[in-house]
């Protein structure tokens, strides 16, 4: 007779449903006895367990398909990772801030330095994917990054962070990661119409024009605040221009 049987949850399969087993003999109960379910506090008896020994996610905590919890696990990453940093960042509050268990996370995850690698790398796509060159304006794409930038501090920080953190213990590609397409074929196109000055290649021309784009953001003083509207103005203004006289074709 199992009528004092009950049944406990010990580990999450990948797609978030809790695995049930056996308890032993001194932890039994009566039958209906709740079951508390770790992290997520999902009560259940024995009815609810299923014959394939699951029991569901609350219905608040029951998380979406395998994209949309990879998609929310890297967004919490992100803003811890950009916060602490790999060696800082903890896992437990990435799984908080996602709803999901530490067990779905490594799931999906084999660990926090893999973790850190696909955020850096989402991370650096978003950043190149926002940005864009009027080959016939290039200057002004140092205002754009200038702007992102302020926008958008989390980038900086996750690239800072990254060399921090060393690119070959990281295991990144050698060069950093594929230059951004898009922008080296608008610099190409600027230097073909005349536009700029063509004696530059165009990695190393992208390469200086964000090097004075983010001058002010790695600037070594902390003092140096971007928050006045006017100072930001001003800032900006100077990175275009002494964008132009990078680019300006020789006479």
């Amino acid at each position: 007779m199992w009528g004092r049987t009950v049944v406990h949850v010990h580990r999450v399969s990948w797609d978030g449903r809790y695995i049930a087993g056996p308890i032993h003999e001194s932890e039994r109960g009566e039958v209906g006895t709740p079951l508390i379910v770790p992290r997520f506090g999902a009560h259940a008896s024995r009815a609810d367990i299923s014959a394939t020994g699951t029991l569901p996610l609350p219905a608040a905590a029951v998380p979406g398909s395998t994209t949309e919890i990879r998609r929310d696990i890297l967004a919490a990453a992100r803003a811890e990772f950009a916060e602490y940093g790999l060696a800082g960042a903890r896992i437990d509050h990435i799984a908080q801030n996602a709803r999901v268990s530490t067990e779905v996370l490594y799931a999906h995850f084999s660990d926090k330095a893999a973790l850190f690698r696909e955020v850096v790398a989402a991370d650096r796509d978003d950043y190149f994917g926002a940005l864009a060159i009027d080959p016939e304006a290039v200057a002004e794409f140092v205002g754009d990054v200038f702007d992102l930038t302020q926008s958008h501090p989390e980038h900086t920080r996750l690239i800072t962070w990254a060399r921090l953190e060393g690119q070959p213990r990281m295991d990144f590609e050698p060069d950093g990661g594929a230059a951004p397409q898009h922008l080296l074929t608008a610099i190409q196109g600027a230097q073909d119409a005349g536009h700029i000055d063509s004696s530059w290649a165009p990695l190393d021309l992208l390469v200086m024009l964000f090097g004075i784009a983010l001058a002010w953001a790695q600037f070594p003083d902390a003092s140096s605040a971007w928050n006045d509207p006017a100072t930001l103005a001003t800032r900006r203004a100077a990175a275009i221009d002494a964008a132009k006289r990078l680019l300006a074709p020789p006479q």
